[in-house]
This record gives structure tokens, sequence and C-alpha cells, in this order.
């Protein structure tokens, strides 16, 4: 695989990834269900989580070149 091409790929996870909290966070916002709530925030913040691991790979595989 193509460096260039591995640098999309982890910018491109990192994207869903936050998109996908922001989409849980307002979903948990919206809803009325104090589980579903639960339950929305944790996945919300699994995947902010998520972001952040990724943020990190992509931020020290940067740095070896």
């Amino acid at each position: 695989m193509e460096v260039e091409i591995l640098r999309e790929v982890i910018r491109w996870t990192r994207g869903v990834h936050s998109e996908l909290s922001e989409c849980l966070s307002m979903c948990q916002k919206d809803n009325e269900d104090e589980r579903a709530k639960l339950v929305l925030s944790y996945l919300s913040n699994h995947e902010n989580e998520i972001d952040k691991v990724v943020d990190i790979f992509e931020k020290k595989e940067m740095s070896m070149r």
C-alpha cells in the first residue's frame, strides 16, 4: 500500500469516527428515554476516544518522516 493512500485511509477513518461521535451525541440529546440516552452517550464517548487514538497514530506516523 502506498504511503499517500494509507494517510488518506487514516484521515478518512478519523473523520468517520468524529462524525459518528457527533451524530450519537445529538441523538442522545434529542432522546427522551433515559436508558437510550445512556447508551448513546457511551457510544458517542467511545467513538470520540477512537478518533483521538487514530489522531495520535496519525501524528506519530507523520513525525517518523
